[in-house]
């Protein structure tokens, strides 16, 4: 998939919201492994680790990874609170196969290693502990877009509440579960709400009425 990062590439810090009160970032590989706003977001992601807020980066695909250069992504993924990505993106990364030797090596980047498995599930890993995999739940697919974004929120509302990582997969999958069998175009709503009640997930817009989808924030409660 090479999509395009639109309003994206434009990203700098004078786009970053007021983050007060939010106790965890979620951020979009498609903003950061782009030459036309890896520079700003660089500097955004600066700001936020200044904040002593963490931030939770999904890789995005094996196609903007390509394009950006390997080694140059792979440079620029070290030191987020938790990584997101599915199987194939685990495999481009690391060049292994074998998921134990992938969480071993991606958890040198992160604590926290979220694989999407796609109609096989989830599978997860905290450093120092033993990975968790879960089943998807039963549905009919009928468009995944969006999918994975709706797993994102419904696992970070869960994970930065409890810690409990085998609940915070089964809310991701629950989550993503409806977003599945929506054939509805899903840019329709600016906002996701967990399943969990945690949290509203809410894309921040800029100054100049940009909707950016590469940020979102956890409100605390």
């Amino acid at each position: 998939m090479f999509p395009d990062a639109g309003a994206n590439s434009g990203l700098s810090i004078a786009d970053l919201p007021d983050l007060a009160g939010v106790d965890g970032v979620f951020l979009s590989g498609y903003s950061l492994f782009n030459s036309q706003s890896s520079e700003g977001v660089l500097g955004i992601i600066k700001a936020i680790r200044e904040l002593a807020i963490p931030i939770f980066f999904d890789v995005a695909s094996v196609g903007t990874m390509s394009a950006f250069g390997r080694e140059r992504a792979i440079s620029l993924i070290n030191g987020f609170a938790g990584l997101f990505m599915n199987e194939a993106e685990a495999e481009y990364l690391t060049g292994v196969t074998n998921q134990e030797v992938q969480f071993q090596s991606l958890n040198e980047f992160a604590p926290l290693i979220v694989i999407k498995r796609g109609a096989n599930g989830a599978i997860a890993k905290f450093k120092g502990g033993d990975p968790i995999s879960r089943p998807a739940r039963e549905t009919k697919v009928i468009d995944t877009t969006g999918a994975g974004d709706a797993f994102a929120a419904g696992f970070l509302a869960s994970w930065l509440k409890s810690k409990d990582l085998d609940a915070a997969i089964s809310s991701a999958l629950d989550d993503c579960r409806p977003m599945c069998r929506n054939y509805r175009r899903k840019t329709e709503s600016q906002s996701i709400e967990s399943s969990s009640g945690v949290g509203r997930i809410t894309p921040w817009q800029s100054a100049n009425q940009r909707v950016d989808q590469s940020l979102v924030s956890f409100p605390a409660r």
